[in-house]
């Protein structure tokens, strides 16, 4: 396990957000792909605005469309 610095353990709290994150980020780069890149469609599909996408996007630093010309979602 992971340390926090205070008990020698990742709590709980920590362990939960962590994985959220990771599930959030699989979730929106499976869609983005699905919708080949559309990020409208793409937040309709996830059930949230386009704000709300961009916000995320932003959050887990993802980049769409993804840098030097490869294909797919870079997160």
């Amino acid at each position: 396990m992971k340390s926090n610095g205070h008990r020698g353990t990742l709590s709980l709290k920590e362990a939960t957000r962590a994985a959220s994150t990771q599930i959030e980020r699989q979730l929106i780069s499976e869609v983005l792909i699905s919708t080949g890149g559309n990020r409208k469609r793409a937040a309709d599909q996830l059930g949230i605005s386009y704000k709300a996408l961009l916000y995320k996007l932003k959050q887990i630093g993802a980049e769409y469309p993804p840098a030097s010309g490869r294909t797919g979602v870079a997160i």
